[in-house]
């Protein structure tokens, strides 16, 4: 039996809960992702994915998911708590693998994921110019969620609240600049 279906048969429940295309587009999206960071980086000679490591990370999100979904009045996930605990499992799992060593490799899954949250946190403000303070602020945001990654503890549930505070964040300075500094 190979290992995908080991893995098929071990988690036949949410493949029939969740269906089978919705969790492979899940893979393979995040699989493609994974692939565009390693590229960008130019560490494609150093690092693989590790497929199997890849789908129990998503897996075991859904199966987080299905864990909780009873008790609380929720069909679908919001989008936050999706990439709270897909972080969570990518930390967990480590589906980014290094083959040849290079700066700062055994942290490459932290690398990737806080890469990846702030991608999620920007993605509608990817025109956005800071400078200065704000500037400053975001690069140390950034470099504290990357090392909280490496070296403290944390969980599904706190990366959710960092997620939904900074974004908390933003739709008050929002409102506040347009309060203040109407157009």
């Amino acid at each position: 039996m190979s290992d995908s279906e080991g893995l098929k048969n071990s988690y036949q429940d949410l493949l029939i809960e969740f269906g089978e295309d919705t969790i492979k587009e899940s893979i393979n999206s995040w699989k493609t992702r994974m692939d565009e960071f390693i590229k960008s980086r130019n560490i494609s000679d150093a690092v693989r994915i590790s497929d199997r490591n890849l789908h129990l990370a998503v897996l075991s999100y859904f199966s987080d998911f299905k864990r909780i979904r009873p008790y609380h009045t929720i069909e679908d996930i919001n989008d936050v708590k999706i990439h709270s605990y897909l972080a969570y499992w990518m930390l967990r799992k480590k589906p980014l693998q290094v083959i040849t060593d290079f700066d700062d490799c055994e942290r490459i899954n932290e690398r990737f994921v806080a890469f990846m949250l702030v991608d999620f946190l920007l993605r509608d403000w990817s025109e956005v110019v800071l400078s200065g303070k704000a500037r400053s602020q975001f690069t140390e945001f950034t470099r504290t969620l990357y090392y909280t990654f490496s070296y403290r503890n944390y969980s599904a549930q706190s990366i959710e609240l960092v997620l939904l505070g900074f974004l908390a964040g933003i739709a008050i300075g929002e409102n506040l600049s347009t309060k203040y500094f109407p157009n």
